[in-house]
């Protein structure tokens, strides 16, 4: 889920697309924290993901009215570039998190 929803937030798809893979991102957030003991820090970390999230798509979603204003356009375009890249570090985190409880050859 957590990548379905990365590859939106970070291509190009439609709206609708996007949405979907939101909506499906949100219920996975709510449905880990009971899912996973709070010292997994599995719900944690994709709390910080949702953040993230929200102000990749803020951006996105406002970058035609940022124009006016380059200062600010460059700082929030570097902003979501840096939360993008940290994505990779953290959804690393969860799967390791995630380890113990898929696996299913023990």
């Amino acid at each position: 889920m957590t990548i379905a929803f990365y590859n939106a937030l970070s291509g190009d798809v439609n709206v609708d697309e996007f949405l979907d893979a939101r909506r499906k991102f949100l219920m996975a957030v709510r449905e880990s924290q009971f899912l996973f003991s709070p010292d997994s820090g599995i719900y944690e970390t994709l709390l910080d993901l949702r953040e993230k999230a929200f102000s990749i798509h803020g951006f996105k979603a406002n970058s035609e009215s940022l124009q006016s204003d380059p200062t600010l356009f460059i700082q929030l375009h570097e902003k979501m570039i840096n939360e993008l890249d940290s994505w990779d570090g953290l959804t690393s985190k969860i799967q390791k998190a995630m380890a113990s409880h898929l696996n299913f050859h023990s």
